[in-house]
């Protein structure tokens, strides 16, 4: 049914009209795709809508449907509602909604952009409203092109890695590298092939304690973390030598207990320092030298080398990440295929034998 432009020749009260027709015809709109709502609900809270006097009691009776389980009413009721509270003073005619004034309408809006954008999005459809069901078939002179709120383009992070070719190149040259000592170089390979092996972070590598997240036995060396739903099993050739160096020489020389103390006594920036010299010695050339890199292509590395008879999915790989998000994980990997891999058996191959 056709409805009078402005009934009642006041901005004020014809606006508040056409915001009570708005919100009655979305509301049947939404309770069509409803479960949560009965028709004597929303019979209801529309007479209440109707029969509101100012803005103030539209917003309240309709954030009733909101209340009772209509959601999908919170955005187009707070968009109607600052549209009022915006307009009046400004304009004296339903006629004078125009392209400036919504432009000017949208950037009075100090909110987030998505937010901002379904606010627009509901006023544009508020317009439309208007001009489909008014008996004088006007039209609100809007261009909707220039009102809406654009869509923010998000700029990914790019993700750096190391190529398959200067990850080997790195573990293979960690060995190479002229340390002042012994203690030095066990402790620079045992911290870096750690990190090459199993994708941690510098914080979980300093929380390691021997025999409680860092275990060594005569057959393994596994890593176990609450962070990580399943726990991660360490090439055990190309580490043992090294981790039997270290906790000698850090007995000897440091008189430094790992035993009984966290695995590694050594702050996070040294670690940083640390790796970025390892980095540069291996020629691997990013613009951002740090564990970070390593865990990234540690990542990489084992979906490239992954091989489809064995048993490890891409759900392990998730599983031993720590990435909460596996949509982040699959962006690092820039992939969906869920072929399987296989992770300490990757480090026995020949390329790895050579490094020890």
């Amino acid at each position: 049914m056709k409805k009078d432009l402005q009934p009642f020749n006041n901005i004020e009260k014809d606006l508040l009209f056409w915001i009570k027709e708005y919100l009655v015809f979305k509301a049947l709109e939404f309770f069509e795709n409803s479960s949560s709502n009965s028709v004597d609900d929303i019979i209801a809270s529309i007479e209440l809508i109707r029969d509101s006097n100012n803005i103030d009691e539209v917003k309240s009776n309709s954030n009733l449907l909101v209340r009772n389980g209509l959601g999908s009413m919170s955005r187009v009721n707070n968009a109607t509602y600052k549209l009022h509270v915006y307009s009046i003073g400004k304009i004296n005619s339903i006629k004078e909604i125009d392209t400036n004034l919504l432009q000017d309408f949208k950037d009075w809006l100090m909110i987030a952009n998505a937010t901002k954008k379904g606010y627009i999005d509901a006023i544009l459809e508020l317009c439309e409203f208007i001009n489909r069901t008014n008996n004088e078939q006007y039209t609100l002179d809007v261009d909707k092109s220039i009102v809406r709120v654009a869509k923010k383009s998000i700029k990914r992070k790019i993700i750096d890695v190391m190529s398959d070719s200067e990850y080997e190149q790195f573990s293979k040259m960690l060995t190479k590298y002229k340390y002042k000592n012994g203690y030095e170089k066990a402790r620079a390979v045992l911290m870096c092939r750690i990190f090459l092996f199993s994708g941690i972070t510098t914080t979980e590598l300093l929380s390691l304690e021997l025999g409680k997240s860092f275990i060594v036995d005569s057959k393994s060396i596994l890593i176990k973390l609450e962070s990580r739903k399943r726990d991660i099993d360490l090439p055990r050739n190309l580490v043992i030598s090294h981790f039997n160096k270290y906790k000698e020489l850090s007995l000897k020389e440091k008189e430094y207990d790992i035993s009984h103390k966290t695995l590694f006594n050594i702050s996070k920036q040294s670690v940083n320092n640390i790796v970025k010299e390892l980095l540069q010695f291996a020629k691997i050339k990013r613009k951002s030298l740090t564990p970070q890199l390593i865990r990234y292509s540690f990542f990489v590395y084992i979906y490239n080398k992954r091989c489809t008879e064995n048993e490890i999915t891409f759900n392990i790989i998730h599983d031993i990440s720590g990435i909460t998000n596996k949509e982040e994980l699959r962006r690092i990997l820039n992939t969906f295929d869920k072929d399987t891999i296989s992770i300490a058996k990757i480090f026995n191959k020949e390329k790895f034998q050579c490094v020890i």
